[in-house]
């Protein structure tokens, strides 16, 4: 079984690397998303030990790609954060696991890399915990915002103004105006500071990694 581990810490990935190697072999590591793409692309390993937070495109983008390129390779995510936005995003990437490598002790670590090795799913309990609220609360941002606000909220979440963002996704001010309101009226948010405290909380902006 080949396994390519990608931390962008350089202690921790290399704990990843030898507790692997006990069982499995690595064939390659990266700190950051476009190391990752690229020695994915060439070691095509069946196993991929993914940390979502690493500089971009971060982990649940490359996932996405990867998963894209090469169907059936399996993802094990690991990220210190828990929050509903980021549980959002590792559903729709098609992630195989998730371990919060912040809170959750080694031996859970190794389990949650055999399992996935084995092509079974393992998500703990917060993880899923967090994911059921998700889909049984009525007013998630899932079921109310659409794809676009999705996308622009992360950056509302940042406080970045009109024309910033105008420039930043190549649409006119007017319309992100538009979308901010939007998302603000479908939240029930009436204030811009209001909007940004919703965003990090939920996980639209983590300003601890910037």
């Amino acid at each position: 079984m080949e396994i390519v581990v990608v931390e962008d810490h350089t202690l921790f990935r290399q704990m990843l690397i030898k507790l692997c190697n006990e069982d499995y072999n690595v064939v390659g590591e990266a700190a950051d998303g476009g190391e990752a793409l690229s020695v994915c692309r060439k070691k095509k390993p069946e196993v991929v030990i993914m940390d979502i937070m690493i500089p971009e495109p971060d982990g649940i983008d490359v996932t996405k790609i990867l998963l894209k390129e090469q169907p059936g390779i399996r993802v094990l995510a690991l990220s210190g954060h828990i929050d509903t936005f980021t549980v959002y995003r590792l559903l729709k990437s098609g992630v195989l696991g998730y371990v919060n490598k912040m809170s959750e002790p080694i031996e859970v670590v190794q389990e949650a890399i055999k399992t996935v090795a084995e092509g079974k799913p393992y998500f703990t309990k917060q993880f899923a915990e967090v994911r059921d609220d998700l889909k049984q609360d009525p007013s998630s941002f899932q079921r109310i915002l659409s794809d676009r606000e999705l996308e622009l909220l992360p950056l509302f979440s940042r406080g970045l103004d009109n024309n910033a963002i105008s420039d930043e996704v190549g649409l006119k001010p007017s319309t992100v105006l538009w979308h901010r309101r939007n998302i603000m009226k479908k939240l029930q948010i009436h204030a811009t500071t209001e909007l940004m405290r919703y965003g990090i909380k939920n996980g639209f902006w983590h300003p601890e990694t910037v």
